[in-house]
């Protein structure tokens, strides 16, 4: 083993990783025992995880592949000797549920070509420059036993975009590969770990070759516990409430928004205000850069959504609001709640009853699907008037629509064209629950 590693930690391999917020993002840290809090306050910290083994070269008696030095030029490796090497990260969607499936491989070089993917498609022209940086974010993201706070949204917002992390600091490993002198210089001091090498690839659940057993019969479910047939406190004060990330490409939204994962400027080149109308402090887990957004009249980062909402409670209202035969559908004094089953494309003529753009406040369309959702004007051009409860799903607002009237409750949230507004006059009829 290398002297420089028998000050830190024994039989680990330590990767710089430029810039990573340690408290929640790395499970351990490793310094040399003359570091101070104040010395390592200043510049990037070492981590390390689980037992990567130094070893001169790679090792194929153990299916071990030797990892790229931090400011290697970028290469791509696959997952040699591994059976679940099925190149799921090059072809795994770029969200939520594509990474669980490549993390479910717990395979590091398939991981790193999901986030290699990540990157290119972040911003016009961003690539990988260096895979040391790459297999060193790799390895915290790779398996089901990594941190829990190591999920999509966090590996998002260290890893696209121009405000990118890993695209500043003494050691950027992300950059525009594909231009003249797009890629950022490193530091003299920005170690090297040739030796280094990443584990053999394992699924997280192995086939067995075991006999099959007759399984123990498997006790009644507890049903959930009765959940209360009424808003969430608070939820009707905003134009969007999300679980996860949303992506807003409106440039007028007319109340705050409730963000529990990242927001991102779809159009950052153009100025947008949230809260224009009915001004409303944001609340938001992060938010990308560049944007050119207006808070009015604030905004709080660092968002953690529990602290304000129970996802659970839009779940269960979704699940549980009363609907009516065939027609699916609830109407009492012009109030209309109509409660749809799978994905697909919208406008508010499904709605059972919505005919005006302006729908203010008389419509709710409640989606208990995961499929994505899109939400989309009229065949006679009207714009998107309904209030839309979809806790389970993405819903995508195409430009078209013009402008959404009531609010949206999502899992995720997109949207396209810079003309786009969102007025948030929710849905203020009665609620009836089976």
């Amino acid at each position: 083993m290398p002297k420089l590693l028998m000050g830190f930690c024994a039989l680990v391999t330590i990767f710089v990783l430029p810039k990573m917020p340690s408290a929640d993002v790395l499970e351990q840290t490793c310094s040399h025992p003359s570091d101070t809090s104040s010395e390592l306050s200043e510049r990037s910290l070492m981590q390390f995880k689980r037992t990567y083994k130094l070893h001169e070269e790679s090792d194929p008696r153990t299916n071990q592949i030797g990892l790229p030095s931090f400011g290697s030029e970028e290469t791509r490796y696959t997952c040699a000797g591994c059976a679940s090497s099925s190149g799921i990260g090059s072809t795994a969607e770029l969200s939520e549920t594509g990474f669980n499936a490549v993390r479910r491989e717990c395979c590091t070089p398939e991981m790193a070509d999901f986030i290699r993917r990540m990157i290119e498609t972040g911003g016009a022209g961003m690539g990988v420059c260096a895979s040391g940086g790459l297999f060193g974010i790799a390895i915290f993201f790779d398996c089901t036993d990594d941190n829990v706070d190591n999920n999509f949204d966090k590996l998002t917002s260290l890893v696209t975009g121009p405000g990118a992390p890993g695209a500043g600091g003494d050691c950027p490993w992300i950059g525009k590969p594909k231009q003249l002198n797009g890629c950022p210089a490193m530091k003299d001091s920005c170690p090297s770990f040739p030796g280094a090498t990443i584990p053999p690839c394992a699924p997280t659940q192995p086939p067995t070759t075991q006999a099959p057993t007759t399984p123990a019969p498997t006790p009644a479910p507890t049903p959930p516990p009765a959940g209360v047939c009424k808003w969430p406190q608070t939820a009707l004060k905003y134009s969007l409430i999300t679980k996860g990330f949303a992506k807003i490409s409106a440039h007028l939204v007319y109340s705050g928004v409730v963000v529990g994962g990242g927001l991102y400027d779809k159009t950052p080149n153009e100025h947008g205000i949230i809260g224009s109308n009915k001004p409303g402090k944001s609340y938001i887990k992060w938010k990308s850069s560049p944007n050119q957004w207006e808070f009015k009249p604030g905004v709080q980062t660092g968002l953690k959504l529990s602290d304000m909402f129970t996802w659970s409670d839009f779940e269960w209202l979704a699940n549980n609001l009363k609907t009516e035969k065939d027609l699916k559908t609830a109407t009492e004094n012009g109030f209309r709640i109509k409660v749809f089953n799978k994905g697909g494309t919208y406008n508010m003529y499904d709605s059972n009853g919505a005919t005006q753009g302006y729908d203010k406040g008389k419509s709710l369309m409640v989606f208990t699907t995961t499929d994505d959702i899109t939400l989309t004007k009229t065949n006679d051009g009207r714009q998107f008037g309904p209030t839309v409860l979809a806790p389970f799903a993405k819903v995508f607002l195409k430009g078209d629509a013009g402008f959404i009237d009531g609010c949206v409750i999502a899992k995720e949230f997109d949207s396209d064209g810079g003309g786009l507004q969102m007025h948030g006059d929710c849905y203020k009829g009665p609620l009836k629950c089976e």
